[in-house]
């Protein structure tokens, strides 16, 4: 009888731990969700490349270099270079592409409405290249 009572409990504990997070999410509904796509520009050095993804290196201080990775693809145009193929880390470039965004609000638990933006993807229209990578940093990579 008492083993009995010890599976009931557990089997309670589990169905209402397993509840919480739907319960939680109810209370942190998303309403009226307004995705947008924005066109912007960002000139740097290419600082890596795979076949889906080209990183650049668009800014630097004392103790922070500031990097970003956009998502590349087949419809990626390329200006002043017949391909993606020609560009090579440490070429600088101006990379131009569309962020997608979604805004919506959320109902937190003191009741009050705030507005999330949650960044979904940048996908880049054009790569075009601006200038070489400086001598000695196309013969250390070689090497």
């Amino acid at each position: 009888m008492k083993d009995l009572r010890i599976i009931k409990f557990g089997l309670v504990l589990i169905l209402v731990l397993g509840l919480a997070p739907l319960i939680l999410a109810q209370e942190n509904k998303k309403e009226e969700v307004t995705k947008k796509t924005t066109a912007k520009e960002i000139s740097g050095q290419v600082s890596g490349m795979s076949s889906s993804l080209i990183s650049i290196l668009y800014g630097q201080d004392k103790k922070t270099s500031y990097e970003m990775a956009l998502t590349i693809n087949k419809d990626t145009k390329v200006e002043h270079k017949k391909s993606l193929k020609e560009i090579q880390p440490g070429d600088t470039v101006l990379v131009k592409y569309e962020e997608t965004t979604e805004t919506y609000k959320v109902e937190d638990a003191k009741g009050q409405k705030k507005e999330v933006t949650r960044r979904l993807g940048r996908l880049v229209k054009a790569v075009v290249f601006l200038k070489a990578a400086p001598k000695e940093l196309q013969s250390f990579e070689e090497k």
